[in-house]
């Protein structure tokens, strides 16, 4: 239990205590906690496997969209990512996928000692190549374990979005890995070799972790109504509560 909390609190360090910064405006996601924890498989195992976590579209002329979560395993917190990348069918050498993190929130115009950036490249673990900001650039880095801090399978099935076969990845990242702090930077990017350039979620390189989204992290699992949708309907049930409370008094003084 002790090492359960100590591993919360070290997530959970609030923004507010590191020095404040902004990632680049319009850019953010809510990192909630699951509730169900995805099957890394390139797939969607069913159809509510990553329904519990926000989505948000790339920038770009093709059609992707990716989502977040993050699920505790014993003492050590798993960060969840999904891309869904519906216009790639293909199987080309260059296609690739990238996953950039500034982990401490503290961006610059270059990556610092904090940043790491995933990327593969041709769908095989052979094209997998992670780097480390150095403060000036990247350095690859092997300072890694396979499956303990990082796994990841892509591959070419359906899902809620589009029927039709299409390529999707799935990783997990071990936040003590990339001692990821609460509200990380991220970029997603994903390219199809056979056209349509980067999609990129935000528009930017990975050379300017002050361009990159920010992620905000939720300590309960995903609202089951959107706030958009809460007012409203409470505004609803109001307004119906006091025609039902009008009509009974004009009842009673009929009655009367």
């Amino acid at each position: 239990m002790t090492l359960c909390v100590i591993a919360f609190c070290s997530f959970a360090v609030l923004a507010t205590s590191l020095k404040v910064r902004a990632a680049k405006p319009g850019y953010s996601i809510n990192n909630y906690l699951a509730i169900t924890v995805p099957t890394i498989e390139g797939r969607w195992t069913n159809s509510t496997e990553w329904t519990d976590a926000e989505e948000r579209e790339l920038d770009g002329t093709l059609t992707v969209y990716f989502r977040l979560k993050y699920a505790w395993s014993g003492s050590t917190v798993y960060q969840y990512i999904l891309v869904d990348f519906l216009n790639d069918t293909t199987d080309d050498a260059g296609d690739s996928w990238s996953l950039c993190f500034d982990a401490h929130h503290d961006d610059g115009g270059s990556p610092q000692t904090d940043d790491y950036r995933i990327s593969v490249i041709g769908h095989s673990f052979s094209g997998l190549h992670v780097y480390k900001g150095t403060g000036s650039g990247w350095a690859e880095t092997s300072d890694y374990t396979w499956v303990s801090d990082l796994a990841i399978v892509n591959d070419i099935n359906p899902s809620p979005h589009l029927s039709t076969p299409h390529w999707i990845a799935e990783f997990r990242i071990n936040s003590t890995w990339l001692s990821l702090l609460n509200n990380f930077d991220l970029r997603v990017t994903a390219y199809d070799e056979s056209g349509g350039g980067n999609q990129v979620w935000p528009d930017s390189t990975s050379n300017v972790p002050n361009d990159w989204g920010e992620t905000i992290t939720k300590f309960t699992t995903i609202p089951e109504f959107p706030s958009a949708i809460i007012l409203p309907l409470f505004m609803l049930a109001t307004l119906l509560a006091v025609i039902a409370y009008r009509r009974k008094r004009t009842t009673l003084r009929l009655a009367t």
